[in-house]
């Protein structure tokens, strides 16, 4: 007889956006929370398993993107001397006390390099929310492959030939985000609330970033919900750059 291993799952979690599907890339079931928050986004996922429960078998695994105002992230400069995980992770509490973010006991931190030499990126998640993910996958017999903020999947799954400077914009509900690349080496990111006016966030992000990266050649942007086009502030900061609309389904764990 033959044995069908379990099919896995991915998660997308955002504001006004969540979506579970199967290795198929068919999204089998969304939703569309009004309020978005931790706890909320934990609420969210439950109600989507619990309806998907009959369709997957038990030990089926689930890899998870959340939103990045979730979590918090930081770039971390090349170090040479981080032989392990715990020096990794002391580091990058150290990044992230130096950029004025606290990720002590309340935060699982996680610091990696995708390129040796190359600068890395350290994302922490809070551990209440780790704690109450980890429980309600044990109670739905799921095991977790993988949890990452949409920052920190950007920077390991991010493509482009070499010698060319691209930027990777993240649009999400009251937030963007800016990762810096040449070629695919991450050279830095940044980040801008959206305080009530999306623009004029996007052009002081733009500003900033103009100051920093070299001559930029492609920019992809992306949204939780397709883009139709891509927004004025970044047709004006990069008028000769090639514009990208990266679909949503573009950090999926199987796309």
């Amino acid at each position: 007889m033959l044995r069908l291993w379990p099919r896995p799952l991915s998660v997308g979690l955002f504001p006004g956006c969540c979506w579970l599907q199967s290795r198929r890339g068919v999204q089998e079931i969304t939703r569309s929370p009004a309020d978005f928050d931790a706890e909320g986004s934990l609420a969210v996922l439950e109600d989507m398993l619990v309806e998907c429960a009959a369709k997957h078998v038990k030990g089926t695994r689930i890899d998870i993107v959340v939103s990045d105002s979730l979590g918090i992230t930081v770039a971390l400069p090349w170090h040479a001397a981080l032989n392990s995980m715990a020096e990794r992770q002391a580091f990058s509490a150290a990044c992230f006390e130096q950029a004025g973010m606290d990720a002590g006991n309340d935060w699982v931190v996680r610091g990696e390099y995708r390129h040796y030499g190359g600068m890395g990126m350290a994302y922490a998640l809070p551990r209440v929310w780790m704690v109450g993910l980890l429980a309600m996958l044990q109670n739905q017999g799921l095991t977790l492959g993988s949890v990452l903020p949409l920052s920190g999947l950007a920077y390991w799954r991010h493509a482009a030939p070499r010698g060319t400077g691209n930027l990777i914009v993240l649009q999400e509900a009251l937030r963007n985000t800016v990762l810096i690349f040449d070629g695919d080496r991450f050279s830095g990111l940044d980040v801008e609330p959206d305080a009530g006016s999306a623009e004029r966030a996007g052009k002081r992000l733009m500003s900033r970033i103009q100051s920093r990266a070299n001559t930029i050649a492609t920019v992809g942007y992306w949204t939780p919900n397709a883009a139709a086009q891509a927004p004025e502030f970044l047709r004006s900061a990069f008028p000769d750059a090639r514009l990208l609309a990266l679909p949503p389904n573009k950090w999926n764990a199987y796309e």
